[in-house]
């Protein structure tokens, strides 16, 4: 019997989420998708706690306004599925991007598409580099950035990786409907 989180573990059926770009409106919406995270998904995704309903705060920050950042949403049969979002750095041709899946939909592409959607809405809005920030054994996030970005930079700081690497997207802003 294999470990279901191991090396050998089969992609469930790959699904074309619907994405929309998120708005300040989804502050509620978004809270009901975050609490529903089990505490393994929140703790890959914010390398702490989340615990309970998030903080006005919080969300907030995971809503970002253009032109600092964005928020992607993405959608099965009108459920909210994952969350993807990107925000500029201090130098503000660089953004940070950063994804969560719901659980039972991780493995089937969502986070992939959301990825690709995000680094689409951030080169339409003037990023040219990308960098990505997890713990060292979040194997779903090195696996993303090995296919998508082989030349990407690691740098380790202790449980925590940072890959840097340049935006490859299309220049092409999220639709606001999903």
């Amino acid at each position: 019997m294999s470990d279901t989180h191991g090396p050998d573990r089969h992609l469930a059926a790959v699904v074309e989420p619907r994405l929309r770009a998120a708005c300040p409106a989804d502050h509620e919406l978004l809270a009901a998708f975050l609490t529903g995270l089990s505490p393994a998904s929140a703790y890959s995704r914010f390398l702490t706690g989340v615990g309970g309903s998030p903080t006005p705060r919080l969300l907030a920050a995971l809503l970002p306004a253009r032109p600092r950042g964005g928020a992607v949403l993405g959608f099965i049969d009108g459920e909210l599925v994952g969350h993807g979002l990107w925000a500029r750095l201090l130098d503000p041709a660089v953004a940070e991007i950063a994804l969560v899946v719901a659980d039972r939909h991780q493995r089937r592409g969502v986070g992939t598409a959301l990825a690709r959607a995000v680094t689409d809405d951030l080169v339409a809005h003037g990023v040219r580099d990308v960098e990505v920030f997890s713990s060292t054994d979040n194997r779903a996030v090195a696996r993303m950035v090995a296919r998508a970005a082989p030349d990407a930079r690691r740098e380790l700081d202790g449980p925590t990786a940072t890959w840097t690497f340049a935006a490859r997207g299309q220049a092409v802003p999220v639709p606001r409907t999903a």
